[in-house]
C-alpha cells in the first residue's frame, strides 16, 4: 500500500494544545542560592494503554509572579546548560526545562511513556529515531514536538510565568523540535534555535544523496516534507534568532540561508554565527541573545541584521558592508571568506578586518584565484555593547558576476606564518562559550612572533592545495615552549576521520623544527595515513601555551 506524504499543515491540523488535563504533580522543591527549583510531572498525551507523564523543572526567584519565561529544549538532558539557566534567572526570567529523552539510568526522575509510544524513549526508539519508514506520525521527533507544545500549555499554568512572554531556546535535537513547534504553535514570542537546521542522516553535513535507492529516496522525501526544518520555517511568524557555528558537523551552514529565506518576509530574523568552530560559540552570543530577546519582549525596536553586497570595480572584487548603528557603535567588523567546495564542516576561512565609518558602512576588497571557484562570504559585526551579529551567507562564482575580475596567485605552500594573524586558527573547547581573543600572537626566541592559546585545541583549515602532493612531502612546523611538553597534532580528512601524531618536546630556549611525514600520523586503529590528498584540517591538541610558526609543506 502506497504511503501518503503529509505536509506540516495536514500532520498537525487536528492537534489540540489543550487535549487533556495536565494533572500536575509537584515532586520536588528546594531553594538554592536564592533560586527556587521545582520539579513536576504532568500529563502530555494519553493513549489507550496509558499516559505520557513528562518530567519538568522550573527555576526562578522565590515568590516570582508573571516573569517572562525561557523554555529550554536541550539535547536530551534538561540541565545541560545550567550556567545559562542561572544567567537568565538573574535577569528576572523564569526558566522551564523538560525531559523528552525518557529512560535514564542516572535518575528515577524522567519522562515516562506507555508501551504504545515507547519509541519516545531514546533507548527504545530504534528506527523511529532517524527514519520515516513507520510514517511521520510515528517518528520520535514528531512525538517530542507534540510534548513540547504541551509544555507550553504547562507553562501557561504556572504563576511564575507570563504566558504572553514565552521565548524558547533550543539546542541541537531540541532545535529541530523547536522549528516544528514554532511553525505550528504561535504562542511563542521568539525562538532561538542553536546549531541545528535539521535532523537525521538526511540533514547532516554530508549532502550528496545521489546514491540513494528508490525506496530510500521516497523515505527521504517523506521526511523532508513532513519533518525537515525548511518545511516548517515557512510557517514561523515569531522572531527567529539563529545561533550556530560555521564549521558544525551537525548541520550544513550552506543550507542556513535557504532555511532563513523560507521564513515569511515580515518575520524578524537575526543570525549569530561563530566562525571556524564546530560546537563552540563566541561568548558574546549570550549577551546578544539577551539583548535581542529583551527588545522583543518589551516591544522595542530591534537591530536589523547587517548586510553584505558585492560589486566589481576596475577588475577588483569588493564587498560593501552595512550595519545598524542606531543602538550602539561598531567595535569591530570582520569579513570572512572561504574558497572552493569543501564540506561546510571543513571550510577554510580567511578573515579580513573592515574599517567601518560612524554611519555603519564599510568596504573591503577580496582576491579571486579562479573565476570558476566558488567564494563563500559572511561578515561579523561586533558592537561596543557586546552584541554580535552576522550577515547572511553569500555564495557565488566570480565568473557569474564578471569575466573582467583580475585573478591572483594562491600560495599553497605556506599554511601559517605570523602575517596571517590570529584568525587563521580557531578554538575547540569543552566549554560552550569561548573567547576567540584567547588566541594571541606572542614572541619566542629571537623575538620571532608565533601563534598560541591557553585553550585545549587549536584548529586550522588552511591546508593548501595538496591534491598533487605525494607521500614524499612533509609537514614542517616551528614551535617553542619554555617547558617540556607532550601534545598531539591531529589531521582530519574529507570523511571527518582523524589521524594523530604524538609530539614530545623538551624545554628549550630555541625554536624547535618538527618535520612530519604522512606515516607519522595514525588513525584510532593504528593504521598510518597513506596520502595527504584528502586532509582538510589540522589541530594542535593539549598544546596550551606552545607557540607555533612557519607551518609549511616541504
Amino acid at each position: 500500500m502506497e504511503k501518503k506524504t503529509l505536509t506540516p499543515v495536514q500532520l498537525w491540523q487536528d492537534f489540540d494544545n489543550y487535549c487533556t488535563p495536565l494533572n500536575v504533580s509537584i515532586v520536588g522543591y528546594e531553594i538554592v542560592n536564592n533560586i527556587a527549583i521545582t520539579e513536576y510531572y504532568f500529563t502530555a498525551l494519553t493513549a489507550e494503554d496509558g499516559e505520557i507523564r513528562v518530567y519538568a523543572k522550573s527555576f526562578c526567584r522565590p515568590n516570582s509572579i508573571n516573569n517572562p519565561t525561557i523554555m529550554f529544549i536541550d539535547e536530551f538532558y534538561p540541565d545541560d546548560n545550567i550556567e545559562n539557566v542561572m544567567h537568565f534567572i538573574k535577569l528576572g526570567y523564569t526558566v522551564v526545562s523538560f525531559d523528552y529523552r525518557g529512560i535514564d539510568a542516572k535518575s528515577n526522575l524522567y519522562t515516562h511513556y506507555p508501551n504504545s509510544l515507547d519509541y519516545g524513549n531514546i533507548k527504545n526508539s530504534g528506527e523511529h529515531f532517524n527514519t520515516a519508514k513507520f510514517g511521520i506520525e510515528n517518528c520520535s521527533i514528531f512525538l517530542w514536538s507534540k510534548i513540547a507544545r504541551r509544555v507550553i500549555t504547562f507553562i501557561e499554568s504556572l504563576s511564575a510565568c507570563d504566558s504572553s512572554r514565552i521565548v524558547s531556546i533550543a539546542h541541537n535535537t531540541g532545535a529541530n523540535i523547536l522549528w516544528q513547534v514554532a511553525g505550528t504553535d504561535h504562542r511563542l514570542r521568539a525562538i532561538v534555535p542553536v546549531y541545528n537546521t535539521g535532523f537525521s542522516e538526511f540533514n547532516g553535513n554530508i549532502s550528496n544523496y545521489s546514491s540513494l535507492d528508490v525506496s530510500a529516496e521516497a523515505e527521504r522525501t517523506r521526511w523532508v516534507i513532513g519533518l525537515a526544518v525548511p518545511s516548517y520555517a515557512k510557517f514561523v511568524t515569531c522572531p527567529v534568532l539563529f545561533v550556530g557555528a560555521s564549521n558544525s558537523r551537525d548541520y550544513d551552514i550552506l543550507s542556513l540561508a535557504n532555511t532563513i529565506n523560507m521564513l515569511p518576509i515580515d518575520t524578524y530574523r537575526a543570525e549569530i554565527i561563530t566562525i571556524g568552530t564546530d560546537k563552540n560559540l563566541d561568548f558574546r552570543a549570550r549577551s546578544s541573545i539577551v539583548s535581542l530577546i529583551g527588545n522583543i519582549l518589551d516591544d522595542k525596536e530591534n537591530y536589523t541584521s547587517p548586510t553584505l553586497t558585492r560589486s566589481v570595480s576596475e577588475g577588483g572584487l569588493f564587498f560593501d558592508i552595512s550595519a545598524d548603528v542606531r543602538f550602539s557603535t561598531v567595535l569591530k567588523a570582520e569579513l570572512h571568506v572561504s574558497y572552493g567546495n569543501a564540506p561546510s564542516a571543513l571550510m577554510s576561512w580567511k578573515t579580513i578586518n573592515v574599517g567601518m565609518g560612524m554611519d555603519g558602512n564599510g568596504r573591503a576588497s577580496i582576491k579571486a584565484f579562479d573565476l570558476n571557484e566558488k567564494i563563500t562570504a559572511m561578515v561579523t559585526i561586533v558592537y561596543s555593547n557586546n552584541v554580535i551579529l552576522t550577515t547572511e551567507l553569500d555564495s557565488f562564482r566570480p565568473a557569474d558576476i564578471s569575466l573582467g575580475i583580475k585573478k591572483s596567485v594562491k600560495n599553497n605552500r605556506i599554511l601559517y606564518e605570523r602575517s596571517l594573524g590570529t584568525r587563521a586558527f580557531y578554538l575547540k573547547d569543552k566549554s560552550l562559550l569561548i573567547d576567540p581573543d584567547t588566541i594571541t600572537l606572542q614572541s619566542g626566541p629571537l623575538d620571532i612572533v608565533g601563534i598560541t592559546s591557553s585553550c585545549k585545541e587549536l584548529v586550522c583549515y588552511n591546508i593548501g592545495d595538496i591534491k598533487n602532493k605525494s607521500v614524499d612531502n612533509a609537514l614542517q612546523i616551528d614551535c617553542y615552549t619554555p617547558e617540556s611538553k607532550t601534545f598531539t597534532i591531529k589531521l582530519t580528512d574529507t570523511n571527518l576521520l582523524d589521524y594523530f601524531a604524538i609530539i614530545s618536546i623538551t624545554a628549550n630556549d630555541e625554536w624547535i623544527k618538527l618535520t612530519l611525514d604522512a606515516q607519522n600520523f595514525k588513525d584510532n586503529d593504528s593504521k598510518p595515513l597513506r596520502t595527504w590528498e584528502f586532509i582538510k584540517a589540522f589541530s594542535f591538541v593539549d598544546a596550551e601555551n606552545v607557540i607555533f610558526n612557519n607551518i609549511i609543506w616541504i
